[in-house]
């Protein structure tokens, strides 16, 4: 079997599925769509983004993840900056880009309809730079790798710290992401650990190909452990020769578990819990818990600590509501493939229940 070059730290697979009985809450009526018929907005084009001259001066790069909605007319309205990576100030530069954005809209039945809840990434990236890290930068990274295998995971983010001050690159900002996710991994902190490798696909195209094997079987492995089902079948899709490399055994056989409980079981109890010390580019001014539910209907219970919403961001529609126990939230398919978010104050814990009932269609 092959080996993959890089030490990432190894978790056991898999999350227990349990049971809990919750009342049940009608659902938003919605009318009958045909899902053979509706066609998911596909970008187009942007305007080239202007790049701010004082960061140019200085040779940092950075990028801004902008959301979106795309009218029927294809056209971007309501662009927020949720996140921001690299230490210039780039955000003013990625709304003006998104706003450009043009898309081929989203259509039902041949009818154009809007789209809401669209990441576009905006990359600043100095263009005449090859990818990679500069010799300084370089040494410093693998003198934290080293730290880290050797279990000195304290002085190991003090250092990325410091790393964090002195980066200018795209490179090696994702780089000092990824030792941060296999740092909070090996400290318990699965979620937030998946939340820093989330944000790493956004510049999967900064990495080597090698690179990017390693962090997205490192995400799958975390995304079994944690229970997120349906974005580790997501994962699975990008890792290039599963089966083939030193540690995927345990991969393969955590996804024919997964495949074979979730056929069995049409309700699922996972625990979740809101990301405590979770940077601002990571999770955004307000911390959030994310899941993409495998079923319709999903539902709160055994909540400890202060929880705000649960949040529902589809492409046909945002749904908000108090994040209370024992009500159920069932999301009609028209509405796709949807992303639920429980916001609350950080460290606060509850079980999502994630299961199947009569949906609206």
């Amino acid at each position: 079997m092959k080996r993959l070059t890089g030490k990432l730290a190894l978790f056991s697979v898999l999350a227990v599925a349990s049971a809990t009985n919750v009342a049940a809450q009608g659902a938003p009526k919605a009318p009958a769509v045909d899902m053979s018929q509706v066609r998911s907005a596909t970008f187009k084009s942007c305007d080239t983004t202007k790049y701010p001259a004082g960061e140019v001066q200085q040779t940092r790069e950075g990028w801004v993840n902008v959301r979106v909605t795309v009218g029927t007319d294809g056209r971007v309205k309501e662009p927020e900056v949720i996140s921001a990576f690299g230490r210039g100030s780039f955000e003013e530069a990625a709304l003006a880009g998104a706003a450009s954005c043009v898309f081929e809209p989203a259509t039902v039945n041949g009818q154009p309809v809007e789209t809401k809840n669209i990441v576009v990434p905006m990359y600043f990236r100095i263009s005449k730079m090859e990818p990679g890290a500069n010799a300084s930068m370089a040494k410093r990274l693998r003198d934290i790798s080293k730290m880290i295998d050797a279990g000195q995971l304290d002085a190991a983010w003090a250092s990325l710290d410091e790393a964090e001050e002195k980066s200018t690159l795209l490179y090696e900002m994702a780089h000092i992401m990824l030792r941060r996710a296999i740092i909070t991994a090996a400290r318990g902190n699965v979620d937030l650990a998946i939340a820093y490798l989330r944000q790493m696909e956004y510049v999967r195209n900064y990495l080597t190909s090698d690179e990017m094997q390693k962090v997205q079987r490192f995400r799958l492995r975390l995304e079994l452990q944690a229970g997120q089902f349906k974005e580790a079948l997501m994962t699975e899709r990008n890792v290039r020769d599963l089966g083939k490399f030193d540690g995927d055994d345990g991969l393969v056989a955590g996804l024919n578990q997964m495949r074979q409980a979730t056929a069995e079981k049409p309700i699922w109890g996972l625990k979740g819990s809101i990301p405590a010390n979770c940077p601002d580019h990571i999770c955004g001014k307000e911390p959030v818990w994310r899941y993409r539910p495998l079923h319709r209907t999903v539902s709160l219970a055994d909540v400890t600590g202060m929880l705000h919403q649960v949040e529902g961001r589809c492409p046909g529609r945002t749904f908000k509501a108090d994040a209370k126990p024992n009500v159920t939230w069932t999301i009609p398919k028209s509405w796709g493939d949807c992303v639920i978010q429980v916001s609350g104050a950080p460290g606060a814990s509850f079980t999502l229940i994630d299961e199947t009932l009569p949906v609206t269609q």
